[in-house]
């Protein structure tokens, strides 16, 4: 009921709309607390599959283990409600695994693209594995066991530095002090009586020299000769040459040079 103090017009109509407006406005304010009320908030879905937000857990039923939301996504927390101590065995790691300077026992076998570190307790490892690299020198022993060397092949007879060559290496048949080496790589014995001598004369040409040489053929040895001085005054020397014989004289006395030349048929 209102105020019985007299208002004109205009006063009373005021009255009236600011009641009615501050009305409304509760009334606003009292639905939109009743309906906040009774619907309950959005849930911030920071982990998903299933949905959770951070400090949730819940049971994986499907790897049988106690996981937890992150903020981002469900960690395993590794032991499952049986107690076990996670093996790692039925899941896929997401991040390198950090060992904490514990070792990896009791490995059935270990398959990687790589391994880094130092390698001093791998034993018994197989060198046909081995596809690339080269073994340095350092890891042969000083001495090389005794094996076939049939497949070294191309070896270069220069670098021999010490040693003899056995006989045998050198060619065919028998080496002993009855023997020599043909030029063919065969140990061969000489003839009885060492065959016949064959031999014969060759002569340079004539006239007056200073100089004069003669030669015994291919396959032949001088074994003496002889100069032959022309007229005048002077000396000349004559003495053996390469395989030959040579005559020498300052007055122009070496007229004509022999030697013998003889061979073992």
């Amino acid at each position: 009921m209102y105020p019985t103090k007299q208002r004109n017009g205009d006063d009373m109509r005021a009255d009236k709309t600011g009641k009615k407006s501050t009305s409304m406005m509760r009334l606003t304010v009292v639905a939109l607390l009743a309906l906040s009320m009774l619907s309950p908030l959005a849930a911030k879905a920071d982990c998903t599959t299933p949905a959770g937000v951070e400090a949730d857990m819940y049971y994986n039923t499907t790897y049988k283990r106690v996981q937890f939301c992150d903020g981002t996504n469900w960690i395993n927390m590794g032991v499952s409600f049986a107690g076990t101590v996670d093996n790692l065995g039925n899941h896929t790691a997401t991040q390198a695994l950090n060992m904490g300077g514990f070792a990896i026992t009791n490995a059935g076998a270990i398959t990687g693209t790589s391994i880094t570190g130092n390698g001093t307790a791998l034993t018994a490892l197989n060198a046909s594995n081995l596809g690339s690299g080269t073994i340095p020198d350092a890891r042969f022993p000083a001495t090389l066991p005794a094996v076939s060397g049939a497949n070294v092949t191309s070896l270069n007879a220069s670098n021999l530095a010490s040693g003899t060559v056995p006989t045998a290496r050198l060619g065919t048949g028998t080496a002993n002090n009855t023997t020599y080496l043909r030029g063919d790589g065969t140990w061969a014995t000489l003839g009885a009586g060492g065959g016949s001598l064959d031999c014969t004369n060759v002569s340079s040409s004539s006239g007056v020299s200073n100089s004069r040489t003669v030669a015994c053929d291919a396959g032949y040895t001088a074994t003496g000769g002889s100069c032959y001085r022309g007229t005048g005054d002077g000396g000349i020397i004559c003495s053996p040459a390469s395989n030959g014989w040579s005559c020498s004289s300052s007055a122009g006395l070496c007229h004509q040079v022999f030697a013998r030349c003889c061979r073992i048929q």
